[in-house]
């Protein structure tokens, strides 16, 4: 019993330390003229806080770019239902992002429990769109609707 004990716990340490191993995360042209040097990786942040939350680890995160986040996209986002029709935002940040999921055995077994889905072996992707009032925070508005 002591054996089978031991070699379980070397099982999940060896799991853990694994998929612990390094990753190297490719941002494409995370640059832009419109926005401050800290609100692309603020919003870079917090999209990869929630993509980790999800047992999701991004691989690669491409900004739309500046002329895409413009007054069109901001109605393109209230007609695709992202933003409530009288929502008063007037900026937006918008990505690409590949990713693939957790070998964490922790994060593995809870995302089981909770969607029953989990294949450390495929990769996805998803956009994700921050939008913000004047002078506001910027707020994750989508991030699974692909939008454009």
């Amino acid at each position: 019993m002591r054996k089978m004990t031991a070699f379980s716990a070397a099982a999940v340490m060896a799991f853990t330390l694994a998929s612990c191993g390094g990753y190297k995360l490719d941002y494409t042209d995370l640059s832009s003229e419109k926005y401050t040097a800290d609100e692309l990786p603020q919003t870079s942040y917090l999209m990869q806080k929630e993509l980790n939350s999800q047992g999701r680890i991004p691989d690669k995160i491409k900004y739309f770019g500046d002329d895409v986040c413009n007054e069109d996209m901001i109605e393109k986002l209230k007609e695709e239902g992202v933003l409530e029709e009288d929502s008063k935002a007037v900026e937006c940040i918008g990505y690409e992002v590949d990713y693939h999921y957790s070998k964490n055995i922790i994060t593995m077994l809870k995302s089981n429990f909770d969607s029953g889905e989990f294949d450390t072996k495929k990769h996805e992707g998803a956009q994700y769109w921050f939008a913000r009032e004047k002078d506001g925070e910027w707020e994750c508005v989508s991030s699974e609707e692909p939008i454009l």
